[in-house]
């Protein structure tokens, strides 16, 4: 993961911390032991406290600018969020979709899931 800021009057040692924070989360280092549900404690100023929808608050604070910025591959790079389960990604992704007045792509990759899509991805190893 490559975390970095343009801001110059960012602390770095705040900033390293919240780095570390990120990374450690990603490790699995935070929290209790669990079964795949854990409780990870979020400072309150990385927290969202004022919306009516959740997704919409969440892609608003995230992607400020969106709709002239969604083509900067720069911007989209620069920017991530977390989240607690896949579907709570979907989600966002659903909406920020519904928002972007293009057509959608979806690139597949040459798995094994594929192979419900065109039988002769059945042939080709995931190393091909």
């Amino acid at each position: 993961m490559c975390l970095q800021t343009n801001a110059a009057d960012t602390n770095s040692h705040d900033l390293k911390q919240f780095f570390d924070w990120l990374l450690d989360i990603g490790n699995g280092k935070l929290g209790e032991p669990n079964d795949g549900y854990g409780e990870i404690s979020i400072l309150d100023e990385f927290l969202i406290k004022d919306f009516n929808d959740p997704i919409q608050a969440i892609v608003e604070t995230t992607y400020p600018n969106l709709l002239q910025n969604y083509s900067n591959g720069d911007f989209l790079q620069k920017r991530a969020l977390i989240a607690s389960t896949k579907d709570v990604i979907d989600s966002i992704n659903d909406y920020v979709m519904s928002l972007i007045p293009i057509e959608e792509k979806e690139y597949c990759s040459a798995d094994k899931s594929n192979e419900l899509l065109n039988p002769a991805f059945g042939v080709l190893t995931p190393e091909f």
